[in-house]
């Protein structure tokens, strides 16, 4: 991406942000984080991707500062994810009308300490879809910060009938693996995504958009004791890897995903919104620093459908959500040659062959019950079940994995409006029940520590069933004298327990400052 488009992409957002500060004392009308939330589960344009339909929704002008300290840790995990962690974010959002338009934008950071963490020197998040990546056994911890900032706008209704609207979201990452073999990694990714949206009657819209995607993710290793070499693994899928000896290698990430989604509303007594997608990408990956050394590529698939009904009877608010998603991902690897001489470009590529396929399913229904007040809801309850499939295959050695699991999970919440102050205190309570889990290698490495640690381990957590209780806490205040400006604390603790029981579990929580006005 070049340097015109990051600062478009950064000063657009900063501006939408700047604008609805400015704006907000005037238009805003009491509101706060609970009122917020009412906000984001009445709205349904603005939980899908079309920017166009967020008029549609009568949006309010709103803004949002918050700071956040998150821990977690404990030893039911994969074994990627880190034994401890913690993070410290700052985050902002707001919005505001321009000549009858609406924008609303948004920008944040995270920093993010990663402690003991294995198996991975070459991604920030190793547990992302893509099986191409550098494997070492030595723990070590990582610093972790990642940046965010988007917007959506979109235009006034045109002609009583049309609007436009136009999103836009960029993302930037840097992560430092700290111990030898050492990695330093920087990734970015761009999406812009317009749209449209036509009224067919006065209860019926439909809506359309595309949108694309550009990504990509460098990594560089190094050791800082040059005078010990550390083995290391190239893993190709579901633990097929390659061993070798030394200071790692550079491996390069681009990727670029086309999508178009489409949209339906009907309001009646029960409004109606349906939603499908379609997304089509190809990820590559490189290896040196001249990127002319290709030795995967991950072609995706990914579908999904969504429907919504949602009822509002004087204070009661109900929404019933079922949705469905299909991925599907087929890996390609290359043999190269490397063909010397002043002309050549050096690694040529002899033959690709596809070797890996992983596909995966979701179906999820939830019910959402609210009792509305002026002041955000005194009642809120919830309940949820899915269905999670995954089928992952390596075609030569011949190596596959399968992992189908239950969710069930219901939650409350009550919330007290006492003088200036709102309190609300919840539960939550999700289980997870396993239903198949499988994994088997063909391959001649059997023994090593890509298969007996890494996916083995992965397995073992994959299909166990657990417990998760979460235990949310909200408070907010009003300012003396300043009734559209409110100061809020919001926490969460959470604990899962294995139904395997062992001594293994994970918890952790977080704590959140900030302000609506």
């Amino acid at each position: 991406m070049t340097l015109l488009k990051k600062i478009i992409a950064c000063g657009a957002v900063v501006l939408a942000f700047a604008i609805s500060s400015l704006y907000a004392q005037e238009i805003v009308q009491q509101k706060n984080v609970l009122t917020l939330e009412i906000l984001d589960s009445l709205g349904t344009w603005r939980n899908s991707k079309n920017a166009a339909g967020l008029i549609w929704d009568k949006p309010m002008v709103f803004s949002k500062i918050e700071m956040d300290y998150a821990r977690e840790q404990g030893n039911f995990k994969r074994p990627e994810v880190p034994a401890r962690s913690n993070s410290q974010g700052v985050y902002g959002i707001g919005s505001t009308y321009i000549n009858d338009s609406y924008i609303q934008g948004f920008l944040s950071y995270n920093r993010h300490k990663r402690e003991d963490a294995s198996f991975n020197a070459s991604l920030i998040d190793p547990t992302r879809d893509m099986p191409y990546r550098v494997l070492d056994s030595n723990a070590s911890d990582w610093i972790n910060q990642h940046y965010k900032m988007g917007f959506d706008w979109t235009s006034p209704v045109l002609s009583d009938r049309w609007s436009i609207g136009l999103g836009m979201r960029y993302d930037a990452s840097s992560g430092a693996k700290q111990r030898d073999i050492r990695a330093k990694i920087s990734s970015y990714a761009l999406q812009v995504s317009p749209a449209v949206v036509y009224a067919l009657t006065a209860k019926q819209r439909i809506g359309a958009h595309v949108s694309y995607r550009n990504s990509k993710e460098e990594s560089e290793n190094s050791n800082v004791n040059v005078y010990v070499d550390q083995g290391y693994y190239l893993h190709y899928g579901l633990g097929h890897a390659i061993p070798y000896v030394g200071s790692g290698t550079n491996l390069n990430y681009k990727g670029d995903t086309w999508g178009t989604g489409i949209q339906y509303e009907w309001k009646g007594n029960w409004d109606l919104f349906a939603s499908s997608a379609y997304h089509i990408g190809a990820e590559r990956v490189t290896m040196g620093l001249l990127e002319t050394r290709s030795e995967g590529l991950l072609l995706k698939k990914d579908i999904s459908t969504e429907v919504i009904a949602r009822r509002v009877k004087g204070q009661y608010i109900h929404r019933i959500t079922v949705s469905h998603r299909w991925h599907g991902n087929v890996g390609t690897e290359f043999w190269n040659e490397f063909v010397s001489g002043v002309d050549s470009e050096g690694y040529v590529n002899r033959y690709r062959a596809n070797r890996s396929r992983y596909e995966g399913q979701q179906w999820r229904a939830h019910y959402l019950w609210m009792e509305e007040t002026p002041w955000g809801y005194r009642w809120k309850l919830d309940a949820l079940m899915s269905y999670d499939q995954q089928k992952d295959r390596y075609i030569l050695p011949e190596s596959s994995m399968m992992i189908a699991h239950m969710n069930y999970g219901m939650g409350v919440s009550r919330a007290f409006n006492w003088n200036r102050s709102v309190w609300a205190i919840g539960a939550k309570v999700l289980r997870k029940q396993n239903l198949k889990g499988e994994y088997s290698y063909g391959g001649n490495r059997s023994d090593e520590w890509p298969v007996t640690e890494l996916m083995q381990g992965d397995l073992h957590y994959l299909k166990a069933s657990y417990w998760r209780l979460d235990i949310p806490l909200t408070y907010t205040v009003k300012l003396p004298k300043v009734d559209q400006q409110e100061l809020y604390m919001r926490g969460n603790l959470f604990w899962i327990d294995p139904a395997s029981g062992g001594g293994k579990n994970r918890k952790g929580g977080e704590l959140a400052l900030g302000m609506t006005f």
